[in-house]
């Protein structure tokens, strides 16, 4: 840069980057409603039940717990509005079925639906995942993509495992037949974190991302495209348009199999540009295959980041070398904390809880539909005392349609001096004015740094555009009102368990935001007291099963209105 024109770039700065001076009073109504089953809609019978186990594995299905919801709103109508979630969550992964819900009148009232996807509801597969909404530019439809998997070893029989796609034509009361768009048996390939996304202008456009391992015994995945220009009637073959293995310039020990995609985002920019955001996950240079695929946390060999490609043509040519937007800082969540020293964890620890941190960096990302200004927040521990390395959430920003990236600032609003300031599981929108809404979670109701019954809320801080590198966060965003979701604290260890921790709040929750009011769902748990599991069988050749028939988790609404 000619050093004697930067004040003329600061001037052209100035004026092509409009921004916003705007307060803001922040009230919400409804506030924290549950809009989950009551009862749920699948069957415990025990011919049911048989699909869901696995021959010599322990399988907990927690009937009646939703977890990791999503929400689509209408953008020519944002009194309609559809949530789905996973409905009585598997402790080794999946759903028995996809819980939905919709409105017509901004989340007063819901009505609640299924597909259905449990074959004994008279669906196609044993357990579903990760559904994920998106309404198309006119807001005549609203697109679903579900994952979809079938644990009876039979590949002759129907699709094992792989990614559907379908529609609503009337927000959410009905829905199309489910079409897979990538299909495989059930040992490989293995698909995961699939996102749809409408095209904000092309009403018949919608894309679908996600990652695929080669085999379950693979390290290494790709990121998976599709797309349709049909409305949904069809869907284009669906094809690898990533391989971090062969990005030049990942820097990793040349193995193919310590290198993998997840979280695959896909976000179109105000002048037609797509964006695919991703977690990049790989191991350090020098490490081998062996200590990448056997490292634990705090992670001595593994490394990730996130990172963007592009795509000019709507989907149909994507660059190959991806724009990293921060590295990661490996964290996890326990109720109690941790200290590391040497690389390994001395103190604390507690309940591990699966939220959006660990192996891989769960993000969001959000786009200002006027000025095309991206924000992307995730969990992150760069901002906590060395060595204790505890969540907080932290957020990086583009104004140059996602060419680079501002270095990350903290933007969760836990006191750092609670008892235990951990914050976690973070959404992201941006309003029509370009304010900032973020969601998560944090232990700052705790009164005491480690308990076996933790209290947890949910919260909604909103912050205002200002001029670059100034603001509370001093990068052009500057911090005016959180308020509390939650009805009132929830113990967070009271959802249902999984391999990767008590799965209370997930991986993602959903916020959205139309004209200058902002849409959130997000799960909590309720006190009890619980009733007892009960075992249905135990088995060598279906393994050991066990029901928790318990409402321990459900979806709760909460619109955010800024005046």
């Amino acid at each position: 840069m000619v050093k004697n024109s930067r004040f003329l770039l600061a001037g052209a700065l100035l004026l092509s980057m409009p921004f916003s001076v705007l307060g803001g009073t922040i009230s919400v109504h409804p506030k924290h409603k549950d809009i989950g089953f009551v009862n749920s809609p699948s069957s415990v019978r025990t011919e049911c039940l048989l699909d869901a186990g696995l021959p010599g594995r322990t399988t907990t299905v927690y009937q009646n717990s939703a977890v990791e919801p999503f929400l689509a709103v209408n953008p020519k109508n944002p009194c309609q509005a559809v949530a789905v979630w996973q409905q009585d969550r598997i402790s080794n992964g999946g759903a028995l079925e996809i819980g939905i819900a919709h409105t017509e009148n901004g989340g007063k009232k819901w009505s609640r639906t299924i597909i259905p996807f449990q074959r004994c509801n008279g669906g196609i597969t044993a357990r579903s995942s990760d559904p994920w909404v998106s309404y198309s530019a006119d807001g005549k439809k609203v697109y679903l993509t579900v994952l979809n998997f079938n644990d009876i070893i039979d590949p002759n029989t129907q699709n094992q495992q792989g990614i559907t796609a379908l529609y609503s034509e009337d927000n959410g009361k009905s829905w199309s037949n489910p079409i897979f768009v990538k299909a495989n048996t059930f040992t490989a390939p293995i698909d995961d974190k699939n996102s749809i996304t409408a095209d904000p202008v092309i009403a018949d456009n919608a894309y679908l991302v996600w990652d695929t391992f080669l085999s379950s015994e693979s390290f290494h995945s790709d990121t998976w495209f599709t797309r349709t220009t049909t409305g949904g009637l069809s869907w284009e073959d669906s094809r690898p348009i990533y391989n971090p293995f062969l990005d030049p310039e990942l820097k990793s020990n040349g193995i193919e199999n310590d290198s993998q995609t997840i979280g695959n985002i896909v976000v179109s920019l105000p002048n037609g540009e797509l964006l695919c955001f991703m977690n990049r996950i790989y191991a350090r240079p020098g490490t081998t295959d062996e200590e990448y695929i056997n490292d634990t946390f705090p992670f001595k060999f593994l490394t990730s980041d996130i990172a963007v490609i592009r795509s000019s043509d709507k989907g149909l040519t994507w660059n190959q070398t991806a724009t990293q937007i921060a590295a990661g800082d490996a964290n996890n969540t326990y109720t109690c904390g941790y200290e590391i020293q040497a690389g390994k964890i001395v103190k604390g620890l507690g309940t591990l809880l699966r939220t959006a941190a660990g192996q891989a960096i769960v993000f969001s990302v959000a786009v200002d539909k006027k000025t095309g200004a991206l924000y992307v927040v995730w969990q992150d521990a760069r901002f906590n005392t060395p060595g204790n390395q505890l969540s907080q959430i932290v957020l990086s920003a583009s104004h140059d349609n996602g060419v680079t990236w501002s270095t990350p600032v903290k933007v969760s609003r836990t006191p750092d001096n609670a008892p235990n300031p951990q914050a976690f599981t973070p959404s992201v929108a941006v309003n029509d004015r370009g304010q900032v809404g973020i969601l998560y979670h944090d232990f700052r109701c705790n009164s005491s740094a480690c308990s076996e019954k933790t209290n947890t809320n949910t919260w909604f801080a909103l912050y205002n555009n200002v001029l670059p590198a100034a603001g509370s966060t001093g990068m052009g965003l500057d911090f005016v009102e959180e308020k509390g979701l939650s009805g009132h604290p929830y113990i967070v260890e009271n959802g249902p368990v999984t391999g990767l921790g008590v799965m209370t709040n997930g991986d993602y929750q959903g916020l959205e935001a139309v004209n200058n009011t902002f849409y959130a769902l997000y799960t909590e748990s309720f006190k009890g007291p619980f009733k007892p599991a009960t075992t249905i069988f135990d088995t060598p050749e279906s393994g050991k099963l066990i029901l928790d028939n318990n409402r321990r988790t459900a979806p709760f609404f909460s619109k955010i209105k800024v005046k």
